[in-house]
């Protein structure tokens, strides 16, 4: 802007094609109302120049102004008789605006000038798709077929029609076809990735995405379909240099920093993630995403007080955003200013009167501070505006925390009462029977769920558990398939080592505790370890071990059995 303004001043008439360059800086710093007035001045300067005219289309667009992006376009259409970008552009505007009339007549139009145009019955095609005619849509992308066998753009419509349908076999023929014509489609590999998804298959799923990335250099939605991902899955350092490509390819967008901030902050970066976030707010104030992801990193470096600020200054633009107060409640907490979040979490139950948020809160405020009672109404309070597996969960556990293990069961069995199809009430309601010693009925919810989620690592390992002394055998099968699911988790590699130990597998065993109790101070995992030592003829080692643990006077579930233990380590 500091080159282009001299020119732009003055008198004179200033040139066309630096207007346009202006609007475009202007667009790049997210300032789309100056975007407009430079781009309206150009088309005033140079009428007759059909891309000025259409960028001007564009923008408003953009901005959303259909009727006047349609006005635009309509005036241009006589000055653009050898090419489709207008009348293209026109139809986008009026699909958008749901005039399906009009856009079917101009692509009838187009089609009428080029019956042979395989283009013009996919444009008719995907107009049909919008309005919801997909029989006709499909005889439009058959039509095309038959103009052009190997016509992509038909193949590929059909091939999304079929994956929307269900059609998983035929949509994977259409998309196997596409790669032999096109051996680097990154729309068929992506395709592929959605029905190997809907199939269950997530590591074929990443596969295909992975090999869309590698198929084009220059290709975003794969990158940033894997850089999500392995956010959700917790590998940071590989949605981190994703992220990183997708904004080499496309810098400065705003879904696009926000993912670069966000892997980030998971990667461990925090001051990056925090450049990153202010440098997108100073040039996008008004993206409340990214005041949250700022205040969640600062909050992250314990810079408390700098992620109030943030939210303030958001909760200026937004005052009534449910989403910003509740993140000022979790920065309290997260900080220990207990009182503070529960006046928060109060003026949340004011204001929001439908939002169970401000009773939720208030009772995981109360069930820190011990208030077992105060936090059992708050959450019945929140059950009662709208009830949740979450918020039953919540319930259980205060009562449980209360001594009232019965009032928590009757909780749970009631929440799946109403909920009957969730997953989490009823492995919640398993765990509460398998500690009862209900080992039936424990049994029978954990294999229902496994019905539905076959490679739920939790449920595989309560049922290794529960196996443990009925049958080792089988229970270990179980752990093993846990760990192979979720070799991370330390609950689950110390289930399988003490299992391997049971099964008299002690070397195996040694290592995976050993593992184990080097990523965690667990006392239950720290035991299982001394064991495993013992077991594998380093008794001296053991009893260092144990002697440590018992006497830091830490209080859990195997402490009389670890004192046995060592007793009789001492007595050898």
């Amino acid at each position: 802007m500091e080159v282009l303004n001299p020119g732009l001043e003055g008198d004179d008439t200033p040139d066309a094609v630096l207007l346009v360059m202006a609007g475009q800086a202007a667009a790049f710093v997210g300032d789309t109302e100056v975007q407009l007035r430079y781009l309206k001045k150009a088309a005033e300067v140079a009428p007759e120049v059909i891309s000025i005219r259409t960028e001007l289309a564009r923008a408003y667009m953009n901005q959303g102004a259909m009727q006047e992006a349609i006005t635009e376009l309509e005036s241009i259409q006589h000055l653009d008789e050898e090419h489709r970008r207008t009348d293209l552009l026109l139809i986008n505007a009026q699909l958008r605006t749901g005039d399906f009339a009009a856009a079917r007549k101009l692509a009838n139009d187009i089609l009428n000038k080029a019956p042979d145009d395989p283009g013009a019955y996919v444009l008719l095609g995907s107009i049909e798709l919008i309005a919801g005619d997909r029989q006709q849509a499909h005889q439009y992308y058959l039509s095309a077929l038959r103009i052009q066998n190997d016509y992509l753009p038909a193949r590929l419509s059909m091939a999304r029609m079929d994956l929307e349908d269900g059609n998983l076999v035929v949509a994977s023929e259409q998309f196997d076809r596409i790669l032999l014509i096109d051996k680097k489609s990154v729309a068929a590999m992506l395709g592929h990735a959605q029905i190997a998804e809907q199939r269950g298959n997530r590591d074929q799923a990443v596969a295909w995405v992975e090999r869309a990335r590698s198929a084009d250099k220059n290709a975003l939605l794969p990158r940033i379909v894997l850089a999500r991902y392995y956010l959700l899955t917790g590998d940071a350092e590989a949605a981190l240099t994703i992220a990183k490509e997708v904004n080499a390819l496309k810098p400065n967008d705003v879904s696009n920093l926000l993912l670069l901030g966000r892997a980030q902050e998971q990667a461990g970066q925090t001051k990056d993630a925090i450049r990153t976030l202010e440098a997108l707010i100073a040039s996008n104030p008004q993206i409340i995403s990214a005041y949250l992801d700022l205040a969640n990193s600062y909050a992250n470096a314990r810079s408390y007080e700098a992620a109030r600020n943030i939210l303030k200054d958001a909760l200026k633009i937004k005052p009534d955003l449910l989403q910003l107060k509740v993140a000022q409640v979790r920065l309290e907490i997260l900080a220990e200013n207990y009182s503070t979040a529960l006046q928060l979490a109060e003026m949340i139950q004011r204001q929001h009167t439908e939002s169970i948020e401000g009773f939720s809160y208030a009772g995981d405020i109360y069930l820190r501070q011990k208030q077992f009672r105060k936090a059992q109404y708050a959450y019945q309070q929140a059950l009662d505006i709208r009830p949740t597996a979450g918020l039953t969960i919540k319930l259980a556990r205060a009562y449980s925390a209360d001594g009232k293990s019965d009032r928590a069961l009757r909780v749970l069995e009631r929440g799946l009462d109403n909920l009957p199809n969730d997953v989490t009430i009823r492995a919640a309601l398993a765990a509460s029977y398998q500690q009862r010693g209900e080992f039936t009925l424990a049994e029978n919810h954990y294999q229902d769920i496994l019905k539905k989620q076959p490679k739920n690592p939790v449920v595989l390992n309560n049922l290794a558990l529960l196996y443990l002394e009925k049958d080792p055998v089988l229970a270990l099968g179980y752990a093993q398939e846990a760990f192979g699911l979720a070799p991370q988790s330390i609950a689950i590699a110390d289930t399988l080592g003490w299992l391997l130990l049971e099964n008299e597998r002690l070397d195996e065993g040694l290592a995976i505790l050993q593992r184990a109790a080097a990523k965690s101070n667990e006392p239950t995992v720290q035991y299982h370890y001394a064991v495993a030592l013992a077991k594998n003829g380093k008794s001296i080692e053991a009893r260092d071990r144990l002697t440590n643990l018992l006497e830091n006077g830490e209080d859990f579930k195997e402490r009389q059995q670890a004192q046995s233990f060592l007793n009789s380590l001492a007595s050898q």
